[in-house]
């Protein structure tokens, strides 16, 4: 399966979400790696070791080892532990994998179905893996296609006020610190939270700040959709920008009103700070312009072939 979705749009939480929710169940064991841009056609042990968690899978990680055999000693012991067959490999910047180590990865697949394993691959990555996806198909590598990227699916991002509140509620909720009895907006907000305001009550005024900065650089905002992590950052700044003192807050740029005959909610100014601070304007083209999934250009296509020098 292929899982895409642009910089910042919350591929990282996915695959943590995914490693926390079959840790927790003990009901597989998730191979979790990062695909790096080099050539692994010289480079076949380097990419057996990062399929094993080394990110870098250098020589020295597994000394005097077929790093193929120790990646599948290494499966078998971890199934063992938790008593389950299902092992998921999830592999993230999946665009940059090479048609040469998708085969290794097929046959490797191969080699833990006829030892009893049930191998998953999960290929997350920059839409461009799409166009990988394509190319493979173009280039008659549909058995490549029907084994691993038979499905694909696009990580959305926020798109109403609706969906955003349950994102701002976890920091009403979230225990911070770890050890304490206090939650995230509690933490950052005393005052505000003795006085009952609470960070879920914001996302109306919060998503629209987001629209507005969306029309402002020439977004279609009815088509809005907003990368979880430009929330985190804008969710981290509001509740930053909240700490003070009965004064106001601490840079003074806004104030949650502490005036008991006055309603409690953060100025227009520290919503437009949380949404510039969140690097939303940076990243003013994610998605604006559309992939054509069949025009691979020249690079991306030596790429895939293992025809470009690693980095150095």
């Amino acid at each position: 399966m292929v899982t895409s979705a642009p910089t910042r749009w919350g591929k990282s939480t996915f695959l943590d979400e995914l490693e926390a929710r079959f840790e927790k169940a003990r009901s597989g064991v998730v191979m979790r790696s990062t695909m790096l841009a080099d050539s692994a056609t010289r480079f076949e042990n380097r990419f057996y070791r990062r399929l094993r968690g080394e990110e870098e899978g250098e020589e020295s990680a597994f000394p005097q080892q077929n790093p193929k055999m120790a990646l599948l000693r290494h499966i078998q012991n971890e199934c063992d532990k938790v008593q389950t067959t299902l092992v998921v490999f999830a592999l993230d910047e999946a665009q940059n994998l090479t048609v040469h180590q998708l085969d290794l990865l097929k046959v490797l697949t191969e080699n833990l179905l006829n030892m009893g394993f049930k191998p998953f691959v999960l290929l997350v990555g920059q839409p461009e893996v799409l166009l990988l996806r394509e190319w493979l198909r173009e280039h008659s590598r549909q058995d490549i296609v029907q084994r691993f990227m038979l499905r694909a699916h696009a990580l959305r991002g926020i798109r109403s006020a609706q969906e955003l509140r349950p994102l701002l509620r976890d920091a009403d909720q979230a225990i911070w610190p770890v050890d304490s009895n206090r939650s995230h907006t509690q933490h950052f907000a005393p005052i505000a939270w003795e006085r009952g305001w609470r960070l879920e009550r914001e996302a109306e005024g919060l998503w629209q700040t987001f629209v507005l900065h969306a029309k402002s650089i020439g977004l279609n905002a009815e088509r809005l959709e907003v990368g979880t992590q430009f929330i985190a950052q804008a969710k981290l700044a509001l509740l930053q920008g909240t700490i003070g003192t009965p004064q106001g807050v601490r840079d003074g740029a806004s104030q949650l009103l502490v005036d008991p005959h006055r309603p409690l909610r953060p100025g227009h100014e520290l919503l437009q700070a949380a949404v510039e601070h969140s690097g939303f304007r940076e990243f003013q083209n994610l998605g604006a312009k559309p992939v054509d999934p069949g025009s691979p250009t020249s690079k991306q296509a030596r790429r895939w072939m293992g025809q470009l020098r690693p980095r150095q």
